[in-house]
């Protein structure tokens, strides 16, 4: 069980540091900012509100659960389960114990206490009652010891998250940044222990069990199983607590058994938990440990009592026999003992409903539930036992014959199975409380829990065995109207009322029974396919046009194709659990069929499944299906909600054409590809969230989506198929991600689009991109487009300004046609094309500069020509070029650009810019060597702050566009796009240091935690919270050494000589620290280099001078010849160079080498 706490603890560890450390994280950033005192209490108090919101009190999320079942995101799964208790009928113990009560003699009997009691208890019914209620104490700690340890484990989960949201409190108020739950795991048990000085609520809890922990983790871990066991210790007393009061609050209160309550909760609630003993032996056994001292408290106060180990023979030890007499006596104990345990069940409960937010009186109302169930599971193993004894041959007396009368009973053994039965049903509401509190402790609603928590009351729709009862045969009150063969081995009949009932074992190969019948196919309008059918051929139920309702059997594993196509009056189907697939057009056409579960096993829906079911209105897809088919629920006009699987990758053709009513939907992050009209005609469609791994929508996917007013396009995405977009009226702005290159007609016919960007890598706009965009004025065309083509920007009658990048060839037929607000435009020097009518009609188009002197500019007709009634035209272009013929052609004003140099120009209003072609920009942006400006309506460059389509930009005094910088005095920051950043600091980098140690700052207010970083070429590495390392550290099992500056030592000897590290900063094991230099031994001089190592066979230069090792290492003198080279070496060792040797006999030169025949 220990080892179980341990990893759950990991568990809530990683949990409590996603969500307490970034609360933490997000209010020290907050508390850092110059804000007033009250503004900073009132961050404290948000935060700890958001703590307190993000793991709810243990107790009172579990009343609620008891009293109104469990409640997730506004649906509550299952019934409350005090409502279901409350209706159980009396139990049997209590019922007997009634009877005896009334001296009702049962059998021969005797319920005369005087022969059954010891006298020594007779006058002291207390101890009677204390007796009982500890035995009962010990059997519900026992009978489920496995249960109880897991219900602690859950418990003791929230007290974590408890005290991490304490910690995260107290750190908030104490204004510290850098806390997170890993590193307080990291501190020694002392300074944890001092840390929760502040924390009064843990105070009692850390005291008492820190001397128990070696580590703080540990401590952790005890602290949470020790108060999970501390609260189960304090249910116990406010159950019996509530017993007690509830006992004084009757007419003729039961003195006896108040004193006993008082006497057990006193010697409860001053016996200790014993921490050594829960730590090493778990939950029950501490439990059963502190249940053994308290029985020993009491004993030490009786000698009767001590004379009696409590345990399974504790009652037969204190009465005198274990026969029927001593039961009775149980039993009418048990009787009043359930009146009072049941009254303060139902006290604690009001109490709780009253005051739903106290946490005592949760707690409270818990444990006397769950006190009372194991209660009546403890009355009912005596009445049991009281059965057992009184049974002579299965005859009963008559006293209590109205009890078998009741429930219909025709002998002892069933009026037993009747008290097993209702132990059972207690048990299984312990085992769902259970499931509840593992549920909560892991924060999460898992789909299998909330699946097994929505299964209705009733159970799958069967054959009612009333009217169909198929055994033997088939009897009904209904008439027959048919009966035959399906196959060799599977038959059917079809009752007057409808119903078609299917039985036998086996596959239907064909549907020729339907025909070869001497009904009418309409007359059937409801279909039960029995438990042994395996299989139904295709379109075995084909065109039933009165069919309603089908039941298939749990052996059915496929659904054929077109099984159910063209039913149109199919209302509902149930499904098997064991369904697997569903053919393609299972579905197809049925018009009416509204309510569809599908199974959570299913693997595989073929094309065309759902196609033109009308009156679907929602459906979740199981987590089995990876691809969405084609035209799976193509023309579903009602479908309004539907859940997607996890892993879903792919959306085929069509699958959700049509769906008319849908408006919002969610696409999980695992899809890559949407196919050609997936949600074609989707026209109420107004919000979709994308995948993030999307990287294809295909040919139409969003055509007719006329709400769909935005859209977000993930970075991802690298194709759109043409017409993606197609008159989605609504939408408003779009940004193409930059991995896609080529557009075509993607947008045409969005009426209302005013902003749109493009990415740099796109090459192509192709037909009709952009076509009847009428909102559309301004658009920043990529440098890289090559080509515009036919239509692209068509009936954009609100484009007034544009500019092409130089890198344009063509211009397509009508590109720009009836662009009716368009005034000038400068076609590029790289065009060397305008198409067919590519202008035809932009009425109030002034100026067109053509800077290719060859540009061909189509004339096919004159109807049909490039400017086709431009009637406000005037060319510009350079002499004997073709714009000057086709102006002269068409009467066009012409202009003849002399040399222009492009340059900037100023007069008394201001800067501007003049093209080549003599024109300048006015109300655009134009880049200018590397700098962006901006243009007025004039054509003067502006400067300082500038706002367009709701973005902030910044011109420097030069006019320039400030990017990526901190701008107007250090106020204010731009970022790589030119946009300003609202709300960013300002920080300074550089290293910082406080009381823990130094740590790096980065420029933008960042710092390095738990990572390497390099600073002025040095290598550093920062701990999880941010501060610089020094000394030994291990990473990915290597050892690295920091000096006392933080850089990273690299090949060198460290830690006062004691180690070596390379020339990556790896420690190297095993090397030897040698000192470089001269060494002598008998045979002469030899050279030790610094890594222990010596030259041999080689030249090695020594403070400026060259020497020669021999094949052993040791330093030659005298003459050397190498190759066919004569060396002279001094006695020294040291090479001569550039001097006369042997007393002036030869000559060697400045590289040491001798001249032969030199004479001096």
């Amino acid at each position: 069980m220990k080892k179980k706490v341990i990893l759950i603890l990991t568990a809530i560890i990683v949990f409590a540091s996603s969500v307490i450390a970034n609360q933490c994280t997000i209010a020290a950033a907050e508390l850092n900012s110059e804000s007033s005192e009250m503004e900073v209490a009132n961050k404290l108090d948000s935060a700890a509100q958001e703590l307190q919101d993000e793991a709810p009190e243990y107790d009172v999320w579990l009343s609620d659960t008891i009293v109104s079942g469990l409640s997730m995101n506004g649906t509550t799964y299952g019934d409350s389960m005090y409502k279901l208790f409350k209706e159980i009928q009396e139990p049997i113990y209590a019922e007997l114990g009634g009877l005896i009560l009334e001296d009702i003699p049962l059998m021969s009997v005797s319920s005369v206490w005087h022969d059954v009691v010891k006298r020594d208890f007779y006058d002291n019914q207390k101890l009677i009652y204390e007796a009982l209620l500890m035995d009962y104490i010990k059997y519900e700690n026992t009978t489920n010891a496995a249960s109880f340890d897991t219900s602690q484990i859950d418990r003791a989960n929230s007290y974590l998250i408890k005290i991490f949201n304490e910690l995260t409190k107290k750190y908030l108020a104490e204004g510290v940044q850098n806390w997170s739950p890993e590193q307080f795991m990291d501190m020694s048990v002392e300074d944890a222990v001092k840390s929760f000085e502040g924390v009064e609520t843990m105070q009692k809890t850390v005291k008492t069990v820190q001397s128990a922990a070696k580590s703080t983790k540990q401590l952790i871990s005890i602290m949470a199983e020790f108060s999970a066991l501390e609260d189960i210790k304090q249910e116990k007393i406010q159950l019996i607590k509530k017993a007690r009061d509830a006992a004084k609050g009757f007419e003729n209160p039961n003195n006896d058994f108040i004193s006993a309550c008082d006497e057990i909760t006193g010697q409860m609630e001053s016996t200790a938990i014993d921490v050594n003993y829960l730590i090493t032996k778990g939950a029950s056994a501490g439990m059963e440990k502190l249940i053994d001292k308290v029985w020993s408290g009491l004993a030490e106060k009786n000698v009767v009592l001590k004379s009696i180990d409590l345990g399974s023979g504790a009652m037969d030890i204190l009465f005198n026999t274990s026969e029927a007499s001593s039961d009775n006596l149980k039993l009418s104990l048990l009787y009043t003992m359930d009146c009072y345990l049941k009254t303060g069940l139902n006290q604690a409960s009001m109490e709780y409903l009253e005051n739903k937010s106290d946490n005592d009186l949760a707690q409270t109302f818990n444990g006397c539930f769950e006190g009372y169930v194991e209660f009546q599971m403890y009355g009912n193993k005596v009445a049991k036992s009281w059965i057992g004894s009184v049974t002579d041959g299965g005859v009963l007396n008559h006293a209590f014959s109205y009890i078998f009368y009741r429930e219909n009973l025709k002998n002892a053994s069933e009026l037993k199975s009747l008290c097993d039965s209702q132990s059972k049903t207690r048990g299984q509401i312990l085992s769902i409380l259970e499931k509840y509190q593992k549920i909560y402790s892991g924060q999460y609603m898992k789909d299998e829990y909330k699946q097994a928590m929505s299964v209705p009351i009733m159970p799958t729709p069967t054959v009612d065995p009333k009217d169909y009862n198929i055994s033997e045969g088939i009897t009904s009150p209904n008439q027959i109207g048919y009966s035959g063969a399906c196959s060799d081995s599977a038959y059917c009949k079809l009752f007057e009322d409808g119903t078609l009932i299917i039985y036998g074992s086996g596959n239907i190969d064909n549907n020729d029974f339907l025909y070869n019948s001497d009904y009418s196919l309409n007359d059937i309008k409801k279909i039960v396919v029995s438990d042994g059918i395996t299989g139904l051929c295709d379109g075995i139920f084909h065109d039933l046009e009165n069919l309603e309702e089908v039941i298939l059997g749990k052996d059915i594993t496929r659904i054929s194709n077109n099984a159910f196509s063209e039913c149109e009056e199919l209302k509902s189907i149930t499904l098997p659990e064991g369904l697997t697939s569903i053919g393609e057009s299972a579905f197809a056409s049925c018009w009416n069929l509204n309510n569809m579960e599908l199974p959570k096993g299913l693997k595989d829906i073929e094309n065309n499944a759902f196609l033109y079911c009308e009156s679907l209105e929602s459906i979740v897809i199981p987590e089995g299906i990876t691809v969405l088919k084609e035209g799976i629920f193509n023309g579903c006009r009602s479908l309004k909600n539907i859940t997607l699987p996890s892993k879903l990758t792919k959306i085929e053709f069509s699958a959700f054409n049509g769906c008319s009513e849908m408006e919002n939907i969610t696409l999980p992050d695992s899809v890559k590809e949407i196919e050609e009209d997936v949600f074609y005609f989707c026209f109420n469609l107004k919000n979709i969230t994308l995948s993030k791994t999307l990287t294809s929508i295909g040919e139409g996917a969003f055509s007719f989506c006329w709400n769909l007013k935005d859209i977000t396009l993930p970075d991802s995405l690298i194709q759109i198929g043409k017409n993606a977009f197609f008159d989605c009226g609504e939408l408003e702005k779009i940004i193409i991600p930059k991995g896609v290159t080529s557009l075509n007609g993607t947008f045409s016919g969005c009426t209302k689009l005013k902003n749109v960007t493009l990415p740099t890598g796109l090459k192509k706009l192709e037909n009709g991109v952009f076509a009847s965009c009428e909102s559309l004025q301004n658009i920043v065309l990529p440098e890289e487009i090559t080509e515009i083509g036919s239509g692209v920007f068509i009936r954009c009658s609100s484009l007034k300004n544009i500019v092409l990048p130089d890198k344009i060839t063509k211009i397509g037929e009508d590109a720009f046609g009836e662009c009716r607000s368009l005034t000038d435009i400068t076609i590029p020097n790289s065009v060397t094309q305008i198409g067919r009518l590519a202008f035809e009609k932009c009425y109030k188009l002034e100026r067109v500069t053509i800077l290719n002197k060859a540009t061909e500019i189509d004339e096919t007709d004159e109807a049909g020509n490039a400017f086709a009634e431009c009637s406000e035209l005037s060319i510009y272009g350079y002499p004997n070029s073709t714009a000057e013929t086709y102006a002269n052609k068409y009467n066009i004003p012409f202009t003849s650009l002399t040399s222009i140099k492009a340059g900037w120009k100023k007069n008394s209003k201001g800067w501007w810019y003049q093209n080549s072609d003599g024109s300048y920009p006015k109300n655009q942006w134009k880049k200018i060597g590397k700098d962006w400006y901006h243009f007025d309506a004039s054509g003067y460059m502006q400067t300082g702050w500038l706002k367009l389509d709701n973005t902030w930009y910044y011109l420097k005094d030069t006019g320039a566009m400030a990017k990526d910088e901190w701008v107007d005095n250090g106020k204010h920051y731009v970022d790589a796009d030119g946009k300003y950043v609202p709300g960013k600091v300002k920080y300074t980098e550089g290293w910082k240091k406080d009381a823990k140690g130094w740590w790096y700052q980065n420029s933008d207010g960042s710092y390095p935690k738990n990572e390497w970083k390099t600073i002025k070429g040095a290598r550093y590495h920062f701990d999880a919270n941010g501060y610089m390392q020094t000394g030994w550290l291990k990473l990915d099992n290597i050892w690295y050494y920091f000096k006392t500056s933080g850089a990273m030592a690299k090949d060198e000897w460290v830690d006062n000589g004691k180690s070596y590290v390379d020339a990556d900063g790896k420690y190297v094991p095993g090397k030897k620290k040698y000192t470089e230099g001269w060494k002598k031994d008998a045979k002469g001089w030899w050279y030790q280099n610094k890594d222990g190592s010596y030259p041999k066979s080689k030249w090695k230069q020594i403070s400026g001078k060259w020497y020669y090792f021999d094949a052993d290492g040791y330093m030659k003198t005298g003459w050397l010849k190498i190759g066919n080279i004569w060396y002279y070496l001094k006695d020294s060792g040291a090479m001569a160079e550039n001097e006369w040797v042997e007393n002036g006999k030869y000559f060697v030169d400045a590289n040491g080498k001798y001249i032969a025949g030199k004479k001096a």
